[in-house]
């Protein structure tokens, strides 16, 4: 429950055992090791069994993250005994071992966020009612929403980006559905025709967003366009860090490959 992720009680017994067979043998094998040594080929092992475990191994990881525990733990050691001498105890460096790993995790794991999200940022344009806008799109995995009039995948669009798109009395009934959560879809001063989508969030129950057609979704820098997609409006701002103004479709992405040179 605190890692939210499934586990079968059989395989963690045997993988347990594995990792006492390995650090049985790890033992064995460095017991003539000074004891900093030791902690840190313990903490590599830890880090290779739990990812070979939850089946995220990656062994590009591990050419960065433990020798920047190791050359960290060196550098902050050798300071310490140069500031304190002999009153520094070996027992000392144990949870500093475990305190610099902890740090170059979270700090590794940040830098994979951020690069993950710079991964997945588009430059699109979007046609609607004949107008295109020009907007940077977040290519959201967890965004498998279909339309279940038509099977087509659907995008989230910031409802502000409307204001580019419909006349100054169409926006308004915008505002509104922003303010209120209501739509009004039979308002005559919309030529716009929007209807209700069907959706569901894993912590709300099953609720209803305006949606249209979209005429074209181009990503401006590869060769990849489709026309069978439907915008659903969010009622809310997208808040990020990142400042796009999409939300992706999982079934909505282009083949890297084919990017313009």
């Amino acid at each position: 429950h605190i890692l939210n992720v499934r586990i079968k009680i059989s395989y963690t017994i045997l993988w347990s055992l594995l990792i006492s067979f390995v650090s049985l043998i790890v033992e064995l094998l460095t017991i003539n090791m000074n004891t900093l040594s030791h902690h840190i080929l313990y903490v590599a092992i830890y880090l290779f069994m739990t990812n070979l475990y939850f089946k995220r191994l990656n062994i590009k990881n591990y050419i960065h993250i433990i020798p920047a525990i190791i050359l960290s733990t060196i550098i902050i050691s050798g300071i310490f005994y140069t500031l304190l001498g002999s009153k520094t105890s070996i027992l000392f460096f144990q949870p500093l071992l475990i305190f610099i790993t902890l740090i170059i995790l979270k700090f590794y794991q940040k830098l994979q966020i951020r690069n993950e999200s710079l991964t997945n940022l588009y430059n699109i344009s979007l046609c609607i009612k004949e107008k295109t806008v020009t907007l940077t799109g977040f290519l959201d995995t967890g965004n498998m929403l279909t339309d279940v009039y038509t099977g087509y995948p659907v995008i989230i669009i910031d409802y502000r980006i409307f204001k580019e798109l419909l006349s100054k009395k169409e926006y308004e009934s915008i505002e509104k559905y922003h303010r209120t959560g209501i739509f009004d879809y039979e308002n005559t001063n919309m030529t716009t025709r929007f209807y209700p989508l069907p959706y569901k969030t894993i912590s709300s129950e099953i609720s209803l967003m305006p949606a249209l057609k979209v005429s074209l979704l181009k990503f401006t820098d590869f060769d990849y366009s489709t026309k069978k997609v439907v915008a659903g409006i969010s009622r809310y701002k997208l808040n990020n860090h990142k400042d796009y103004q999409v939300l992706l479709n999982e079934r909505i992405k282009p083949n890297r490959e084919e990017k313009f040179k």
